[in-house]
């Protein structure tokens, strides 16, 4: 091995001698998961009180919290709720957090969920732009970063072109980004726009 590799920085070298950064990242992770857990109790009410019900199939399937540590490197937490996926035929909304970044709600429709909403979502653009919302323009479904190669603000797209995107493309994907900064009211922001989308694309309101 190259021995220049192993020399490290003045930071670098003061990092890894210590083990409170590491400490505190983790007490960080769990207070995120304990947020999630909150969350999923009031969305699981909220798609309760839905006048339209979601597909029996979907609302069986249990929530689902889950965690990793390398998405571009950092760690991140995501809830699942409701989570129907196969190759075919997906439905869910997604509460993710991703270290250094923010939190995003996103609504995620395959096969035949994507037809039965795409008009309702199509119906409902307003409120939709209105709430600063994006569409995924990629083909890859499992991307989340709200770079433009991925997202594009629904409020700069045509409505021809969000027609197109909403019909012909082979998923549907739209998310709200809430940044870091807004951390004393995340809880209150995930909610409004959870139910917002559940409103607006499950109940047609």
């Amino acid at each position: 091995m190259d021995r220049a590799k192993l020399r490290l920085s003045e930071e670098e070298m003061d990092l890894i001698s210590r083990a409170d950064w590491i400490l505190t990242k983790n007490r960080l992770m769990e207070r995120v998961g304990e947020l999630l857990a909150s969350l999923q109790g009031e969305q699981w009410r909220c798609l309760q009180q839905l006048s339209n019900p979601l597909p029996a199939e979907v609302i069986k399937v249990p929530a689902k919290i889950s965690r990793g540590e390398n998405y571009e490197g950092l760690p991140w937490m995501v809830l699942d709720l409701p989570r129907y996926f196969t190759n075919e035929h997906q439905l869910a909304i997604r509460t993710l957090f991703w270290w250094g970044h923010g939190f995003s709600v996103t609504l995620v429709l395959k096969g035949r969920y994507q037809e039965m909403y795409c008009d309702n979502i199509y119906k409902n653009m307003g409120i939709l732009q209105q709430h600063q919302w994006y569409l995924c323009t990629s083909q890859d479904p499992w991307q989340h970063h709200f770079r433009s190669d991925n997202y594009t603000p629904l409020s700069s797209l045509h409505t021809d072109e969000i027609k197109t995107i909403l019909t012909s493309h082979p998923f549907l994907k739209m998310a709200h980004f809430i940044p870091m900064a807004r951390w004393e009211n995340v809880w209150e922001l995930v909610m409004r726009e959870y139910a917002m989308v559940g409103r607006s694309v499950v109940d047609d309101r």
